[in-house]
C-alpha cells in the first residue's frame, strides 16, 4: 500500500540505503555536508519559503523561486534547484505525491527535525548501488507477483492501479505503516470482495496532509470501462506508466485520459498512449464539466429583479428531457422523506411521493432510496429536472459542477458512505425554504450530517476529482443572491460547505470552478460556512494560520490545476460573462482560473443595468465578435459552424474553446425573482430546451401547477414531433448544413418569438395584478404561459419544415419560378485553401499547342503542367547532361570536403574565442574604449544627458576628479561643460601629448550659468590663457596651469574650450584634467551639506549593501574558479581529440571520394546500357 501513495523525485530514484551497522555509524559521527547545510537551512530560513511538517518527519518547499534565488546560494555552490533535487535523490529522499501534500514535500529515514544524531546514518549512494538496488527490488517484486494476471488489462505495459488478487496458498498481505502516519490508529483492515474472487485486505491510511478519502478501499469494478485511469491526486507512476497531463488532451476528453507508457527518465508523447481507452470513454466524458451559471443582484438589473441563469450541458449521455412540476404537499406528523440517487437517462426517478409525472408507468419499478430523513408538515411546489429550479415562493437555484481535493460516493455503492447529492439537496431546500439563507443552512446541515457525494465522482480506482464538488447559485424574493459550494468531508463522509453573498449591484459567474476566495467568517451578512471549514483544512495541511487570518476557500479545497486546459475551460467563460456586462474593466481573457491564486474577482459591477435579454444572449454565446469566435477559422468549416463535437482525438494534442452555448446543452433557463411583486407574479422561469443559440425561452409562472405536454414528452432515442426538445434539436442540427445562411433564418424567428414572449409576459402581469385571489392569478398565468409555450413549439416545427424545403442539396429555394432557386457556393478563403484552387494540377495533359492556348485564354493555370510531359522532357535531355553530372559530383566532393574542414576549424576557433584574454590585452581594449567614448561626447555639438551626468559626478565630492584625452584639429576648438558646486574651487591641469606643431593649446572658460548654457548664453570668457607643454613630456608630468576664482559664490555651469585656432596643423592630442576641491573643509555649500546628510542617513544601508555585495563577489569568485577548472578540463579534452578528428576527417574525405567514384561508374554504366550516350554523340 505504501507503494501506492508515494512518488519518487525522479522515476529512477532507488530506495534509501540500508545501514548494516548503526552503532558503528553513530560512533563515526560523520555527517555529509549537504545534510548539515540542509538542516541549517530548515532551521534558520523563513517558514514562508520552506519548513518542517508538523511532526518533523519531512520538510516542505512553499516557494521554489524564492528558495532558488535567496536561500540556495547561501548554503550550496550549485545554486540551481535541479542540482539540489538531484542531491536529494542521491541521499535517498522521497518526494510525497501531490495527493498527500499541497506543496513539494520530501522525507528520509533518519533525517528529522529533532534527532540530529541519526543523520550520520544517511549516506550518499553510488550510481552502481542505486542501480543494483533497483534491480533487486524489481526482481523481488516480480517474484511476489501472482501467476495469473487479470484478463481485463488490455495493455501489459500500462496497467491501472488495482488491488492484487490473493492466491489461495499465498499468505495475507502485511502492511507496514509509513513513517508519516502518527499512530497505528490511522490504519484499519477493511475486507473487500468482488466477483473476481477474494481480495487481500487493504489499509485505509491518512496523514495530516491528506484525507482518508484519497486512499479509497480498492473495489473490483464490474466492467473494463471502470479500469481506465483518470487524472486524480491519488494516482502514481506505477509499472513504468504515467497518466497524461491535461495539456496532452483536447477539451472533449480532458476528463478521461488513458494511461501512457513512460520511459525511466523521459516522458513520451501521448501518441504512445492506449487509444482504446479514449474510445471506450467516449460515452461518459461529456457528462463532466457540464454547466455554466450566472447570478445577478437586484440593483444590477434594469427591472429590480434578482436573476439566475443555468445551462445543463451534460448531454453526452441520454437524459430525461422532462421538466416536471412537483406539487405542494402536506405530510402527517412523524413521516419520513426518502432520499434518492438520481440515475442518468430516462426515467431519472420512479416514485410515488413526487407527483404524477414520477409515478410508475409501463411497468416501471420503484427506485430504492438511499435513506430517509424526517419530513416536514408542508412542502412547497417547485419545477424540477436534473436539479431543482424554482419553487412557488420564488426561491431559485442554478447549478455548476466543480472540482475539489476530496471525493465521495453514494451509499448504494459498496465503497460509498453518503446520502445526499446536489440534486436531492436542492430539492429538499426548495420544498422547505422561502429564503436563500434558509436553503443554504438546510442543505449544509444535511450534507454534514448525512454525507455529500457528487454524481460524477467516478470510482475509487478512477476517481474524478475534477467533478467531486458542486456549486449552486441561490436567490429569493427578498432580493438576496448567494453562491454555495459543497464538497465531501473527511474519510468519504460528511461534508464541508461555504457560501458568499453576491453584492446587490454585482454580477458573478461559476463555470465548473470554485469562486469563493477569502472568507470573513465574522461577517455573517455576507458569509456562511460549516463549522469545520477551517479546522478540516488545517488538519489536512491545505491551510494554516501563517497563510492569513481569512481562509481562502478555493485555495484550500479546490482541485489543483496543473495544465492550461482546465483553467481556460473554466476561466474563459467567466471572463466572457464579466466582459459582456462590464467591458470597461478590460479583463484579460488569457488568464484562466486557478485554484492556487485568483485571476478574476468574485463578482463585478456592470457598466449599465443588466436586461433580461442580456442574460439570455449570454446563454446563447459562442464568443461572437471576439478572437475566440467559434464560427470563425478552419475548424468552423466553409459555413462557419460554431459546433465542435466531442470524441477521441486519436492522440493529437490540442483543444477547442469551450463556449457557454454548446451542442450538448440539454436545457437552460433564466430565473427571475422580484421582491416588489406577489409570489405568483414575481417568480418567472424562462425555460428553453436544446442548444441555447437556437432555442426560445418561454415563461412559466412559479405558482402554476402544470406545464405543457410538449415539455413532458420525448426520449432522445425516439424522434417525436410532439416533443419540444426534438423541435429545437432538429432545427439546430439542420442549420449545421449551412450555418452561415440557415442560422440567419433561425435567429430571425427566435428573436421574433422571444420578443413576443417578453411582451406577452409583461401584459399578462399587468392583467394579473388586477386579480385579487392568488389561485386566480396562478391559474390565469398558467393558461397564458402554457398556451404560448405550445404555440412556440408549433411555430418552431413549421420553421423546421420550411428550412427543410428551403435549404436542400446546397440550394436555396424560395419559390417555384426559375429565378427563385440559387446556390451560394463556397466562400473565397475556403476555395483558396482547398483542392479547388489546385485542380486539375497534374491530372490533365492536353497536347502542347492546346495547353498553351488554354493558358493564354486564362482557362488553365501555367502551374498546371502535366507530370508526364516534364518526365519526357527530362528524359530527352538526360544524355546531354551526363558530363554535367560528372562535374556536379566533383564539385559536390570538393564542397563537402570544404564544409567538413570549415566546421572543424570553426570549432577550434570558437574555443579560442572562449579562452580568457591576457590582462595586458584587456587593459588596452578598455583604455581605447574609454578614449573613444569620451571623444564621442566631446565631439558632439551639444552635451548629451549621459555626458551631463558624467560631468556632474566629477564635482560631487572633495577630491573628485576626471581626466579626458581629446584630439583637436587645426583652427578648431573642442568644448565641454562642467557643473561646479557652491563654495568649491576648480583646478585644471592641461597638457599637449602629441602635436605636429608647437606643444601648446589655448584654454578658455565661460560662466557661471544657472542652467546648462547654449551658444547664445555664452557672452564673455573670464579666463583665456595659452598653455605650453614641453616636447616629449608624458601626460603625468606635463606643464600645467591652475587658476582660482570665487566659486564659493559663483557655483553653477561652466563652459571650457580647448582652442587651436592659432595652428594650421591637425592632430594635437590634449590631456585635460579637472578637479574641484573645497576651500574650507568645514565650510560646505548647499549641495555638499545635502550629500553629507544623505551619507549619514543611509550609511547603515550602504554598509549592509556592501557586505551583501562582498558575499556576492565571493560567490562570483567561486563560480569563476569552477568555470576556469572546467575550461582547463575542456581544453585538455579538445587537444587530445584533435589528432583523432584529423584522422576522422581524412577517412571521411576518402570514403566520400570512393562513394562518388562508384556513383559515377554506376550512372555511366546505366546510361551506356540504355544507349543514351550513343544517341547523344551520334
Amino acid at each position: 500500500m505504501k507503494e501506492l501513495v508515494t512518488v519518487e523525485v525522479a522515476p529512477a530514484t532507488p530506495a534509501s540505503p540500508v545501514v548494516h551497522n548503526d552503532i558503528d555509524a553513530l560512533k563515526r559521527g560523520w555527517v555529509a555536508p549537504f545534510l548539515l547545510h540542509l538542516h541549517q537551512m530548515l532551521r534558520r530560513e523563513s517558514a514562508k519559503i520552506l519548513r518542517w511538517t508538523e511532526d518533523g518527519m519531512a520538510f516542505q518547499i512553499l516557494d521554489k523561486e524564492a528558495m532558488t534565488k535567496h536561500i540556495l546560494p547561501k548554503y550550496f555552490k550549485n545554486k540551481n534547484f535541479a542540482s539540489f533535487q538531484r542531491q536529494l535523490n542521491y541521499f535517498g529522499f522521497r518526494k510525497w505525491s501531490k495527493a498527500r501534500a499541497q506543496f513539494p514535500t520530501y522525507s528520509r529515514q533518519h533525517f528529522t527535525r529533532d534527532n540530529y544524531d541519526e543523520m550520520a546514518l544517511v549516506k550518499r549512494q553510488s550510481k552502481k548501488s542505486r542501480k543494483r538496488k533497483n534491480t533487486d527490488a524489481a526482481e523481488e517484486q516480480e517474484a511476489k507477483r501472482p501467476a495469473i494476471q487479470p484478463v481485463w488489462v488490455a495493455n501489459d505495459k500500462c496497467k491501472p492501479i488495482l488491488p492484487r488478487v490473493q492466491v489461495a496458498d499465498e499468505p495475507s498481505l502485511k502492511v507496514t505503516v509509513p513513517s508519516y502516519v502518527h499512530s497505528p490508529a490511522h490504519v484499519e483492515d477493511v475486507p473487500v470482495t468482488s466477483s473476481f474472487g477474494n481480495v487481500s485486505p487493504l489499509p485505509e491510511m491518512h496523514s495530516p496532509l491528506m484525507p482518508m478519502a484519497m486512499y479509497p478501499v480498492m473495489h473490483m469494478p464490474s466492467s473494463p470501462l471502470q479500469l481506465i485511469p483518470v487524472i486524480s491526486p491519488t494516482r502514481k507512476i506505477s509499472q513504468g506508466c504515467k497518466l497524461p497531463s491535461l495539456r496532452e488532451l483536447s477539451f472533449s476528453n480532458v476528463l478521461t485520459p488513458a494511461p501512457q507508457p513512460m520511459a525511466k527518465r523521459e516522458t513520451m508523447n501521448l501518441r504512445v498512449c492506449t487509444t482504446a481507452a479514449l474510445v471506450a470513454l467516449g460515452a461518459v466524458m461529456p457528462q463532466v464539466f457540464g454547466c455554466t451559471m450566472i447570478a445577478v443582484g437586484r440593483n444590477a438589473t434594469a427591472d429590480g429583479s434578482t436573476m439566475l441563469a443555468h445551462t445543463d450541458d451534460a448531454g453526452g449521455g441520454a437524459a430525461d428531457l422532462r421538466v416536471v412540476r412537483v406539487p405542494a404537499a402536506t405530510h402527517p406528523e412523524g413521516s419520513m422523506r426518502p432520499v434518492y440517487f438520481f440515475q442518468g437517462g430516462y426515467p431519472r426517478l420512479v416514485s410515488n411521493e413526487r407527483g404524477p409525472e414520477y409515478q410508475p408507468k409501463d411497468e416501471q419499478k420503484l427506485h430504492e432510496p438511499l435513506g430517509h430523513i424526517p419530513q416536514v408538515e408542508r412542502t412547497y411546489a417547485y419545477f424540477d429536472q436534473d436539479y431543482g429550479m424554482m419553487n412557488e415562493v420564488q426561491l431559485s437555484m442554478a447549478e455548476s459542477t466543480c472540482g475539489a481535493k476530496t471525493i465521495g460516493w453514494p451509499s448504494n455503492l459498496p465503497y460509498g458512505k453518503n446520502m445526499f447529492g446536489i440534486g436531492e439537496l436542492s430539492k429538499v431546500a426548495l420544498e422547505r425554504c422561502a429564503t436563500a439563507r434558509c436553503a443554504i443552512q438546510t442543505m449544509g446541515d444535511l450534507a454534514v450530517k448525512h454525507g455529500f457525494y457528487s454524481d460524477t465522482s467516478g470510482t475509487p480506482e478512477n476517481p474524478l476529482y475534477m467533478d467531486s464538488a458542486e456549486s449552486l447559485a441561490i436567490a429569493d424574493r427578498t432580493g438576496e443572491a448567494w453562491i454555495f459550494h459543497v464538497l465531501t468531508g473527511k474519510d468519504n463522509t460528511s461534508a464541508v460547505w461555504a457560501a458568499q453573498r453576491v453584492p446587490d449591484n454585482h454580477v458573478t459567474a461559476v463555470a465548473n470552478g470554485f469562486v469563493i476566495r477569502e472568507m470573513d467568517l465574522d461577517d455573517k451578512d455576507n458569509f456562511m460556512a460549516s463549522d469545520n471549514v477551517v479546522s478540516f483544512a488545517e488538519e489536512m495541511g491545505w491551510w494554516n494560520k501563517e497563510m492569513g487570518d481569512k481562509i481562502d476557500f478555493t485555495y484550500a479545497y479546490g482541485f489543483v490545476d496543473t495544465s492550461p486546459i482546465r483553467p481556460l475551460y473554466v476561466g474563459r467563460r467567466v471572463w466572457r460573462v464579466f466582459d459582456v456586462v462590464a467591458p470597461s474593466l478590460k479583463l484579460d481573457s488569457t488568464l484562466g482560473t486557478f485554484t492556487q491564486y485568483a485571476t478574476y474577482p468574485f463578482s463585478v459591477q456592470p457598466d449599465k443595468p443588466v436586461e433580461l435579454t442580456t442574460i439570455m444572449d449570454l446563454l446563447r454565446d459562442y464568443y461572437q465578435g471576439t478572437e475566440y469566435d467559434m464560427s470563425k477559422g478552419l475548424a468552423a468549416g466553409p459555413f462557419g459552424s460554431p459546433i465542435r463535437w466531442d470524441g477521441p482525438t486519436k492522440g493529437v494534442l490540442g483543444g477547442w474553446e469551450r463556449p457557454i452555448s454548446m451542442f450538448r446543452t440539454v436545457y437552460s433557463f433564466v430565473l427571475q425573482a422580484r421582491s416588489h411583486l406577489p409570489d405568483a407574479i414575481g417568480g418567472v422561469t424562462w425555460y428553453g430546451q436544446g442548444t441555447p443559440h437556437s432555442s426560445v425561452y418561454v415563461p412559466f409562472a412559479c405558482g402554476q401547477n402544470e406545464v405543457p405536454k410538449e415539455y413532458l414528452t420525448g426520449k432522445q432515442s425516439e424522434f417525436n414531433q410532439q416533443s419540444a426538445w426534438w423541435a429545437f434539436d432538429f432545427v439546430n442540427n439542420w442549420s449545421l448544413l449551412r450555418f452561415d445562411v440557415i442560422s440567419q433564418d433561425v435567429r430571425a424567428k427566435m428573436n421574433e418569438l422571444q420578443d413576443a414572449a417578453i411582451a406577452n409576459r409583461k401584459k399578462w402581469e399587468e392583467d394579473a395584478l388586477a386579480l385579487n385571489d392568488t389561485n386566480e392569478i396562478s391559474k390565469f398565468l398558467e393558461e397564458k404561459s402554457n398556451a404560448f409555450a405550445s404555440d412556440v413549439i408549433s411555430q418552431w416545427w413549421s420553421l423546421a419544415w420550411q428550412l427543410v424545403s428551403k435549404f436542400t442539396d446546397g440550394y436555396i429555394v424560395t419559390g417555384e419560378l426559375a429565378g427563385e432557386m440559387k446556390t451560394l457556393g463556397y466562400p473565397e478563403w475556403w476555395l483558396k485553401m482547398s483542392e479547388f484552387s489546385k485542380w486539375p494540377g497534374k491530372t490533365f495533359s492536353p497536347r502542347d499547342d492546346v495547353r498553351q492556348e488554354m493558358i493564354l485564354l486564362g482557362t488553365l493555370s501555367a502551374d498546371a503542367e502535366p507530370q508526364h510531359i516534364k518526365e519526357i522532357e527530362s528524359a530527352s535531355h538526360a544524355g546531354v547532361s551526363f558530363a554535367q553530372i560528372i562535374g556536379g559530383i566533383c564539385v559536390g566532393f570538393v564542397v563537402g570536403a570544404g564544409v567538413v574542414m570549415y566546421m572543424e576549424r570553426s570549432r577550434r576557433a570558437g574555443y579560442r574565442r572562449r579562452a580568457p584574454k591576457p590582462a595586458a590585452r584587456r587593459l588596452k581594449q578598455t583604455r581605447i574604449w574609454h578614449w573613444e567614448t569620451t571623444a564621442q561626447h566631446i565631439d558632439s555639438s551639444s552635451y548629451s544627458g549621459h555626458y551631463d551626468r558624467a560631468c556632474r559626478g566629477g564635482g560631487r565630492s572633495a577630491g573628485g576628479a576626471q581626466a579626458m584625452i581629446v584630439e583637436v584639429g587645426s583652427r578648431t576648438q573642442e568644448c565641454f561643460y562642467e557643473y561646479v558646486r557652491t563654495k568649491r574651487t576648480a583646478f585644471l591641469k592641461i597638457g599637449v601629448l602629441d602635436s605636429m606643431d608647437q606643444y601648446d593649446i589655448r584654454l578658455k572658460a565661460y560662466g557661471p550659468f544657472q542652467e546648462a548654457p547654449t551658444e547664445d548664453d555664452v557672452s564673455m570668457d573670464f579666463f583665456d590663457q595659452m598653455i605650453t607643454t614641453q616636447r616629449d613630456e608624458v601626460s603625468n608630468d606635463v606643464q600645467h596651469n591652475g587658476f582660482n576664482f570665487e566659486s564659493e559664490h559663483r557655483g553653477g555651469w561652466y563652459k571650457f574650450c580647448l582652442d587651436n585656432f592659432h595652428s594650421n596643423y591637425d592632430g594635437k592630442v590634449v590631456e585635460f584634467y579637472t578637479k574641484f576641491d573645497l576651500s574650507n573643509e568645514d565650510d560646505l555649500g548647499h549641495e555638499d551639506e545635502l550629500e553629507e546628510y544623505a551619507k549619514k542617513e543611509h550609511i547603515e544601508k550602504v554598509t549592509s549593501s556592501l557586505e551583501h555585495l562582498k558575499e556576492l563577489l565571493e560567490l562570483i569568485q567561486s563560480e569563476q574558479d569552477y568555470y576556469k577548472s572546467r575550461e582547463r578540463r575542456h581544453r585538455r579534452t579538445l587537444e587530445s581529440s584533435k589528432s583523432r578528428i584529423m584522422w576522422y576527417t581524412a577517412l571521411e574525405i576518402g570514403m566520400l571520394a570512393v562513394m562518388y567514384a562508384f556513383q559515377s561508374w554506376l550512372m555511366h554504366k546505366w546510361f551506356n546500357d540504355r544507349g543514351y550516350l550513343t544517341r547523344q554523340w551520334a
